[in-house]
């Protein structure tokens, strides 16, 4: 009987630890995500923030009557500083919901990772 539940507990030491695996990896997926996000979001606010100053400068360096053509210039770049800042704006959701997601995996693998001792401890 108690071979039996050995044998058990053992199997069940083990596939706990398969399942802390395949945490851990997905862990590193996150994490990898996480970092490609984060180059993202810091090229999308360098691009904005070249934007932001071309689109000051021109506004500095134009005459008061502005003709046709540079309002167009300007209402274009002020069309691609809206559209990085939506960009950017989505890449900061991305990295917030996969911050989450860590975290809750994290809090799983903690979880498992306590089961996992309370096996070991069983099993001594």
């Amino acid at each position: 009987l108690k071979s039996n539940n050995l044998s058990e507990i053992k199997k069940d030491n083990e596939d706990l630890k398969k399942v802390a695996e395949s945490i851990e990896t997905e862990n590193k997926k996150i994490k990898d995500q996480l970092q490609v996000a984060l180059k993202d979001k810091k090229s999308i606010s360098d691009r904005l923030q070249a934007l932001r100053l071309e689109y000051d400068n021109s506004l500095n360096s134009s005459v008061k009557e502005k003709n046709d053509k540079n309002q167009e210039v300007i209402d274009a770049q002020s069309k691609q500083i809206q559209d990085l800042t939506e960009e950017l704006t989505n890449a900061q959701a991305q990295v917030t919901e996969t911050y989450g997601e860590l975290e809750g995996i994290f809090n799983v693998n903690q979880e498992l990772e306590q089961k996992n001792k309370l096996l070991e401890s069983r099993i001594k």
